[in-house]
């Protein structure tokens, strides 16, 4: 969150020196766009800051986009730089290897609301150094997660010339291992949290160390 923040006002001072006037159409932009019964948005429709990277933020997405385009069916998002695929049929799915030259294609289910992630260009958070993208088909209701190899140093390099924050130009793509420990942490928090809530910690939060 702190070197998004730092990104952001990086390139705010950036467009204010530069380029003021491509600020001012970035402020006009809506929050989402719809084309074609496809709704576009960074994070949710209802907040452009939220990672939409669980089923319950899935769940909750389409909510959003039941309230403001209720005629569309498939929501495209961002943000959390991970690919993936939501139906409220079959849950949330991960694409798996996205190296294939041809890519991974994912069939979805017809009629049902649809959330598709394709993954970022940049800062790959599933521990590839590759940039994603993904090609959607509405009509024959599949989309196809591609990745493709860039020069990662020289990427860094050129951030670092531009003057960005150093957390963000030699910020390196999480490795499995730190993104499997970092599901570890967040699992056992939820069941930290379900053992608070069923009154199995009475005497304080070291009974459960104790037991």
């Amino acid at each position: 969150v702190a070197s998004g923040i730092l990104s952001v006002a990086w390139t705010r001072r950036r467009l204010q020196a530069h380029a003021p006037a491509a600020l001012e159409l970035m402020r006009a932009l809506p929050a989402h766009l719809e084309y074609d019964g496809v709704v576009i948005c960074h994070g949710s429709p209802g907040d452009v800051g939220v990672y939409v990277g669980c089923p319950f933020r899935c769940e909750r997405a389409l909510e959003d986009v039941d309230a403001v385009r209720p005629h569309c069916r498939v929501l495209v998002v961002g943000h959390t730089h991970v690919p993936a695929v939501f139906t409220r049929k079959r849950g949330l799915v991960r694409p798996g290897d996205t190296d294939a030259s041809m890519g991974v294609e994912v069939e979805l289910d017809a009629g049902d609301r649809t959330v598709v992630n394709p993954g970022a260009v940049g800062q790959a958070r599933d521990g590839v150094l590759r940039a994603r993208y993904a090609l959607l088909d509405d009509d024959c209701r599949r989309v196809v997660f591609r990745a493709v190899a860039y020069d990662y140093a020289a990427t860094t390099s050129k951030s670092k010339a531009l003057g960005l924050p150093p957390s963000i130009a030699f910020r390196k793509p999480e490795t499995r291992a730190q993104i499997l420990t970092a599901k570890a942490y967040a699992k056992a928090a939820r069941i930290l949290l379900k053992v608070v809530a069923n009154g199995a910690i009475a005497a304080g939060p070291t009974s459960l160390l104790e037991r």
